[in-house]
């Protein structure tokens, strides 16, 4: 709460001083942090291989990994992620939130998700996402602070 309230102050600073787009100047700092901070996890987490579940990090050579896509998890995922961006896009904009056709997107979008993580889970032989390391208690732990950390940030 103390950051978001300290936020306006510096974004009223931020804007006379520098202008509104440095505004996306510091978002553009935040994401090269977040992508140094990503890099070096990687490269932690590849010391220690075999404590992973990753294809990637087993092989360790990309070039070793199948060379065929799960096209039904690829459909899937794309269709989960879409199909509600459309919905809350039309919804009241173009369509009104009780068109049958809202309707059926917001009812689709759910259970394309839940169709996407038992495809991958059961069926996929070779998964676009490896479902089993997301239901360990370590992984929902760290899960949980990520959502802490970007909900914290989002409020700055």
């Amino acid at each position: 709460m103390g950051t978001s309230m300290a936020a306006g102050p510096l974004g009223a600073w931020m804007y006379r001083s520098f202008g509104w787009h440095s505004a996306f100047l510091l978002e553009v700092l935040f994401a090269l942090t977040g992508v140094v901070v990503l890099h070096w996890s990687f490269k932690k987490i590849a010391c220690h291989a075999r404590y992973s579940q990753s294809t990637l990090l087993k092989h360790g050579d990309p070039s070793q990994l199948p060379s065929h896509a799960d096209g039904g998890g690829w459909l899937l995922l794309i269709l989960a992620v879409t199909t509600p961006l459309v919905a809350f896009t039309l919804g009241d904009n173009i369509l009104r939130w009780t068109d049958p056709l809202e309707v059926a997107l917001l009812i689709l979008g759910p259970l394309f998700m839940v169709t996407f993580v038992v495809y991958e889970l059961k069926i996929a032989s070779f998964p676009v996402i490896d479902m089993t390391p997301i239901f360990t208690k370590k992984y929902l732990s760290v899960l949980f602070q990520v959502f802490g950390v970007i909900s914290i940030l989002n409020s700055v």
